[in-house]
């Protein structure tokens, strides 16, 4: 009988696709009896199974020996892999300059912070590079075993914008300072302001000073004259009755004897040793070593009086967020007043926009009146007056613009609300004690300290002040 008649049985080829479709795993079944694989048969067999894409030559020729040599009667062998996606990185910026909120008060050898060192001029020199960027990579795509092609995920770019006093390279990619100055991030945006140094005081010899960037002043403010910044104001001496401007900090490394006419005005912080008599806005934080007496601070963020007195007293004292001092009043209780959690603008755009919501609401019920009087004589009577015509096209497009206002009047409304519950979430706190004749004011609330309190916080809890443990 021949082989012909009697055929030798051929081992079985199974190809298996992980379920990512970046691999296919040739199985080859020996049993007892059969002949060997050929590579025609393993490459008919990943042809069934779709396998089209970075097929292992090596690793098919190894089965077709394993077939024929090995003892095992299951052979397991990886004969194909797909190229993975990798996807794309976003652009990076590296910033060689100290970044807001970087700089920190000096620490002193016995642990006491020096708040009169702040650290807050970064000087840089014309061509220094401010900032680098590694721009973004958009990807390479990968393809399975089955030949599909995995599209990958780009990375996001990052333009620089030219900010004051620096250029932008022709490759986009660096940040270069045009002049001496102070270098700070704002919105994102690199600017260099120059430093304008006084080496003595403010007064007649030096005039009112008005500068584009941060201002240095060795000696004193006197009474009457006015320093503006649009970057810092750093004063080494006192505010003796001058005012003070800046769109960042302001840093009056004595005091501030306000003699009831000057104002220190900070879009960031303030910090000095003391206050009397004065008026401090912020738009950040006030931070005083020792105290504040019979004077009138706001801060958009917190109140912080913690030197070794830690004293305030007599006055108005509002922060958004928080008040913090060692003692509040005194034991003559003059009047002293101490707010939190009251920010005017808030308030007042939240009333503003709760009137134009209301005044827009009753217009579009008007409009949507008269267009339901004009639809209706149009639908009964058929073709309106040329007239008529005009005006209700005119009331649609009014209908239209009425209801854009009110749904973004209504979102504006919802933000301002979620942060005015925020602000119900401020407090004062006192490590040392509250005397009488104090007021605190939380919110819309209202507490007259009749009694000292001691180590205490006080915040709002379920529609009234509460005392707690000092926390």
């Amino acid at each position: 009988m021949s082989e012909k008649d009697n055929p030798v049985p051929e081992m079985e080829i199974l190809v298996k696709i992980s379920d990512d479709k970046m691999e296919a795993t040739l199985y080859i079944n020996r049993r007892p009896g059969t002949s060997p694989v050929t590579e025609s048969q393993i490459y008919q067999a990943l042809k069934d199974k779709g396998v089209i894409f970075s097929i292992n030559e090596e690793a098919v020729r190894e089965a077709v020996r394993l077939s024929a040599e090995s003892s095992e009667e299951l052979i397991k062998i990886v004969v194909a892999r797909g190229k993975e996606v990798e996807h794309g990185r976003d652009a990076q910026i590296t910033y060689h300059f100290p970044l807001p909120g970087k700089a920190k008060p000096i620490e002193r050898e016995d642990g006491t912070v020096d708040f009169y060192n702040l650290n807050l001029v970064h000087n840089v020199r014309a061509g220094e590079v401010l900032a680098t960027k590694i721009p973004a990579v958009p990807g390479e795509p990968g393809i399975t075993v089955t030949g599909q092609m995995i599209r990958p995920l780009p990375g996001k770019n990052i333009n620089f914008r030219r900010g004051k006093n620096t250029i932008v390279d022709k490759d986009g990619c660096a940040v270069v300072a045009t002049t001496a100055g102070h270098v700070v991030l704002i919105d994102g945006i690199v600017h260099v302001f120059p430093v304008y140094e006084v080496n003595g005081d403010v007064d007649l010899s030096t005039g009112n000073i008005n500068f584009v960037g941060n201002v240095i002043v060795r000696g004193n403010v006197k009474s009457g004259f006015i320093v503006k910044a649009e970057g810092n104001i750093e004063v080494h001496g006192t505010v003796e009755g001058g005012s003070l401007y800046a769109e960042g900090n302001i840093e009056v490394k004595k005091g501030i004897m306000g003699q009831g006419r000057g104002i220190v005005w900070a879009k960031g912080s303030v910090f000095a040793r003391f206050v009397e008599n004065g008026e401090i806005q912020a738009g950040e934080n006030v931070v005083i070593a020792d105290a504040i007496m019979n004077s009138n601070v706001s801060a958009g963020k917190c109140i912080i009086v913690e030197g070794r007195r830690g004293v305030i007293v007599g006055g108005v004292c509002r922060a958004a967020e928080e008040i913090k001092a060692k003692v509040i009043g005194s034991l003559l209780a003059p009047p002293t007043q101490v707010e939190v959690g009251v920010k005017p603008e808030i308030r007042q755009a939240y009333k503003q926009t709760t009137s134009d919501l209301i005044a827009r609401e009753k217009n579009l019920e008007k409009v949507q009146q008269v267009l339901g009087v004009l639809s209706y004589v149009e639908k009964t009577r058929g073709e309106l007056p040329p007239e008529k015509q005009e005006l209700l096209a005119r009331l649609r497009m009014t209908e239209s613009q009425l209801l854009r206002d009110i749904k973004e009047l209504r979102q504006k409304k919802q933000a301002l609300e979620e942060e005015l519950a925020e602000l119900r979430r401020c407090k004062v706190r006192v490590s040392g004690t509250i005397y009488p004749g104090v007021t605190v004011v939380i919110g819309q609330l209202t507490m007259h300290v009749n009694d000292p309190l001691q180590y205490v916080t006080l915040t709002e809890d379920m529609g009234d002040i509460k005392i707690y443990p000092y926390f």
